[in-house]
């Protein structure tokens, strides 16, 4: 009997990881998925639904480079880089170079607020090798700080 125990116990140790890696997914599967491709982008904030007024992204501008001299800075808008990290987060970092104080109020000093659901641009998707479609869901977000960048992870 105390064998029996043993050899339970021992299949138990082995099963728990096995089953917690499938649970959390797989690392390679996020190098296959085309995530640390990082994209620059201008995002226009406010809802879609609201021709742009109100708390979310409503427009994300592809650009090959975020030259401020060809794009005129205003308070609803941010030069940002986005990607999707390794555990599977849509991450972006508004560069604080690339935005007004008044914007970085407005939109990142109390958590980033999405208020509807917003389908990320398959074109964005495709610009980061990321395969399926990736939908931001409506609520706050945390935005951390380093010294050039705030950084929300969706």
């Amino acid at each position: 009997m105390k064998r029996l125990m043993l050899m339970i116990a021992g299949l138990f140790t082995l099963a728990v990881p096995l089953l917690a890696g499938a649970v959390e997914g797989n690392p390679a599967d996020a190098a296959e998925r085309g995530r640390k491709i990082k994209i620059s982008f201008w995002i226009e904030f406010g809802r879609v639904s609201r021709d742009c007024a109100g708390f979310a992204i409503c427009d994300w501008g592809l650009t090959l480079s975020l030259e401020k001299s060809s794009h005129k800075l205003t308070p609803t808008q941010a030069g940002a880089e986005g990607y999707v990290d390794d555990d599977g987060k849509f991450v972006i970092e508004f560069l604080k170079d690339y935005m007004l104080d008044e914007t970085i109020e407005t939109y990142l000093s109390n958590g980033f607020l999405m208020e509807e659901d917003t389908p990320i641009p398959p074109e964005v998707l495709q610009k980061m090798e990321y395969r399926g479609d990736y939908t931001i869901r409506a609520g706050r977000y945390s935005v951390s700080q380093t010294p050039d960048r705030y950084v929300v992870k969706f």
